[in-house]
């Protein structure tokens, strides 16, 4: 799938104490007048940086999304903060902050945001939003510890959309999408397996990540009308 030049823009925001720098993925036709749809990406990697995050946000933003990949708390410039290690109580709490940031943005329509979340990431996307209303749509895509992590007494709210590779795995993507599924309340869910893909392709094969984007594009355009 041909993508378009996109412009990427340096942001970032504040967790307490903590500076977090920021990219913005921003559509082909940015409009700075207009309000636009917002993802926020919950990485599995450990920085904007990442090339699964910059993938993922880049081919939404081809679709019409600003996407929006940030360095997690724990690490500034590649090193370690006194934060300490990444812990799931510190990525949770970084995917609140970015929707505070994203709230300021005159182009990004608070009342259209979502959460992807990317193996690990997927768990940190789920926790989050299990309080975090603000985000009225969560997928995950080869989510590790997403349906562990929602075990917890509680149900998403939202619309849900959980993608997997048909191939099992060491990672257990396959077996934690399906539970995540499985308890998942909210008025929407969707589980979409990806034929002959497993981790490692919905994060480094373009071929497969666009099957996942054209499934999770349609499923947040949706979910995200004004």
């Amino acid at each position: 799938m041909a993508i378009a030049t996109m412009d990427v823009r340096e942001t970032g925001f504040c967790d307490g104490a903590v500076a977090i720098p920021a990219r913005l993925h921003l559509p082909p036709d940015f409009d700075p007048d207009r309000g636009w749809p917002a993802i926020v990406l919950s990485a599995p990697g450990s920085s904007a940086r990442d090339p699964v995050a910059a993938i993922y946000a880049r081919k939404l933003a081809g679709r019409g999304f600003v996407a929006i990949t940030f360095d997690p708390s724990h690490r500034v410039a590649g090193g370690l903060t006194a934060r300490g290690l990444s812990d799931a109580a510190t990525r949770v709490e970084d995917l609140h902050r970015a929707v505070d940031h994203l709230e300021t943005l005159p182009f990004v329509d608070a009342a259209r945001i979502a959460v992807l979340g990317v193996c690990a990431g997927g768990g940190h996307a789920v926790d989050a939003a299990l309080t975090e209303h603000r985000f009225k749509a969560v997928v995950t895509v080869a989510g590790t510890d997403a349906g562990q992590t929602n075990a917890r007494d509680r149900a998403l709210a939202q619309p849900l959309m959980v993608i997997v590779g048909s191939r099992r795995g060491s990672t257990g993507q396959y077996e934690t999408g399906r539970a995540l599924y499985g308890l998942a309340r909210g008025p929407d869910r969707a589980l979409v397996v990806i034929p002959d893909a497993g981790h490692h392709d919905l994060r480094h094969h373009d071929a497969c990540i666009d099957r996942a984007i054209e499934r999770l594009a349609s499923f947040l355009h949706f979910h995200l009308e004004p």
